[in-house]
C-alpha cells in the first residue's frame, strides 16, 4: 500500500502496458477514492484518456522496481557510510515514477540525481523530451493519494498538476 490506501498491484490486473496500468491502477484508482470531488473528477476523466501523449516513443518501457514512497524522510545514510532506503510501497513500473513524491516534497540532493541519472542517463528523444511532464504525472498521482488520506488541503495541489497537464497536452 502507499500509506493507508490499497495500491492496486496483482499481476492478473490485465494490463498490457505502462499506460493502461498506470491510468486504471494508479490516476484512475486514487480519481476513484474521491468521487465526490466534482473538480477533480472532471479534470481527471479529461486527462486520462490523454496519458498516451506522454509516453510516445516509449512504448519499450522495461519495468523496473520502485521503491514507492521516495522522499527525503524514506532515505538515509548508515553510520559507516552506506546509502539505505526505508518505508517502501514498492512495485515495478517506470523508473520514472519514483520521482513523483520525491518532487511533491521538495526534490533530493542534487548528489541524488547526479548518481541516478549517471547509472540511468535519459535516452535522447522521447525519453528526455516527456521527462518534466511525466514528472508532472508522477507527482499529481501522490497529491491524489495524500487528498485522499489526509484530506483537502492536498487538492489545490492535485488542481494544478492537473490543469498544467491538460494545458501541456491539449
Amino acid at each position: 500500500c502507499c500509506g493507508a490506501l490499497a495500491q492496486p498491484n496483482s499481476p492478473d490486473l490485465g494490463c498490457t502496458d505502462w499506460v493502461e496500468f498506470w491510468a486504471a491502477h494508479r490516476l484512475g484508482f486514487q480519481l476513484s477514492q474521491c468521487k465526490s470531488n466534482a473538480r477533480v473528477q472532471e479534470l481527471g476523466q479529461r486527462l486520462l484518456p490523454k496519458l498516451g501523449q506522454l509516453f510516445r516513443g516509449l512504448e519499450d518501457l522495461k519495468p523496473s522496481l520502485l521503491h514507492g514512497d521516495l522522499w527525503s524522510g524514506n532515505h538515509a545514510v548508515t553510520a559507516d557510510g552506506r546509502p539505505c532506503m526505508f518505508d517502501p510501497a514498492a512495485y515495478y513500473g517506470h523508473s520514472e515514477a519514483d520521482f513523483g513524491i520525491a518532487r511533491m516534497f521538495g526534490g533530493l540532493s542534487r548528489d541524488f540525481y547526479d548518481a541516478y541519472f549517471e547509472e540511468r542517463p535519459l535516452r535522447p528523444g522521447a525519453e528526455a523530451d516527456g521527462f518534466e511532464q511525466r514528472q508532472l504525472l508522477y507527482e499529481l498521482h501522490h497529491h491524489l493519494n495524500h487528498m485522499n488520506i489526509f484530506g483537502g488541503s492536498y487538492q489545490n495541489g492535485a488542481l494544478q498538476l492537473m490543469n498544467q497537464l491538460l494545458r501541456e497536452l491539449e
